[in-house]
Parts: structure tokens; C-alpha cells; sequence
């Protein structure tokens, strides 16, 4: 009880704060982050499952040609993995018949939240046409850009059809220097 109390008063705490910004809640505020900071607790459920663990683009397109059946419309895919290219987490950003939107802020996000060491790009055209348009070049560089700077590793940029696939890296398209910033 006393713990659904204090997450009660949290909330309670939270609301007031947005309506009135006077000096007695930052007060309060203040006074009690500390309490409030040490009740935050992660719960893993259950066994965790073994993921996969790619070792080339063929790995990552059977993966992916498994996993996603519908290729009417484009489906952009960003795998993060850990230092042993173990999938620890991932997103799926589902768009029309020949665009999907990105975000590489979400993208970089994420892969810090999960702490990923490296992550790949990859994503489906319906069209069956596997030339990479201008925009997947640019999207390349952007990520690979920030990847650098965030010493995560862009390890391939790969699109995919149904029979067939392009890979940035197989193809030496791939640039992403890790900078290192001292």
C-alpha cells in the first residue's frame, strides 16, 4: 500500500507542477527527486529468449524476409545489436507503396536506450527494383554521420525484395568512421 501511496503522490506531484510553476513546488520538488529517484525498478519477466546473432546480409535478409510477410508496402527496419551482433532490440516504421518516413533522431534514441553497440538498416521496395534511390543514399550518410559521432557501428544498410538484395556494406557504399571526440 504504502508503495502505490507514493507513486500516487508522484503523479499527484507531476500534474500540480505543469498547472502551478510557483516556487513552493519546485521547492517540494526538489526536496523529494531524491525519494522518488530510487523507487524506479526494472522487472524482467520470464526466460529470455536466445535472439538472433547475424554474421552477413544474407542472415539479416532471411531474418527479415521471415518476419515481415507483407511487401505491398515499404517497411523500414532498424536491428540494434550487442558486441556480439545478438538482436537486442528493434523497429519497424511502416510506410506507403514507395516511401516510409525516418527519423534518425528516434532511431539513435533507441539505440542508446537499449545501449547498442551497432546497428542495421534495412528496409523492403515493393517495386522490386533494388537500386538505392538518392534518398536511401542520403539517409546512409545521416546515420552513419551520427552513428560516428555516438560510436555505435552502422554495420550495413540493406534493401530487400523478395527474391533479391543490395547491401551498402558488400558493395563498399558504407562509411561509418567511429569519431572518436577527446
Amino acid at each position: 500500500m504504502k508503495g502505490e501511496r507514493k507513486k500516487i503522490a508522484v503523479g499527484i506531484l507531476f500534474i500540480t507542477n505543469r498547472k502551478n510553476k510557483g516556487d513552493k513546488m519546485k521547492q517540494l520538488e526538489n526536496e523529494h527527486l531524491n525519494e522518488y529517484a530510487r523507487e524506479v525498478v526494472v522487472n524482467y519477466r520470464g526466460q529470455r529468449r536466445k535472439s538472433p546473432t547475424f554474421k552477413n546480409a544474407l542472415s539479416v535478409v532471411n531474418f527479415l524476409r521471415n518476419a515481415l510477410t507483407d511487401n505491398s508496402r515499404e517497411h523500414f527496419i532498424v536491428l540494434f545489436l550487442s558486441n556480439s551482433n545478438q538482436v537486442i532490440g528493434y523497429t519497424v516504421s511502416i510506410g506507403t507503396e514507395k516511401s516510409c518516413s525516418v527519423s534518425p533522431t528516434q532511431i539513435f534514441q533507441k539505440a542508446v536506450m537499449l545501449g547498442a553497440s551497432s546497428i542495421v538498416l534495412a528496409h523492403n521496395h515493393p517495386s522490386e527494383n533494388l537500386t538505392p534511390s538518392i534518398q536511401d543514399d542520403g539517409l546512409t550518410q545521416v546515420i552513419a554521420k551520427g552513428a560516428g559521432i555516438l560510436c555505435i557501428r552502422l554495420l550495413d544498410h540493406i534493401i530487400f525484395t523478395e527474391s533479391e538484395f543490395y547491401s551498402y556494406a558488400e558493395n563498399n557504399r558504407l562509411n561509418s568512421p567511429i569519431i572518436n571526440i577527446d
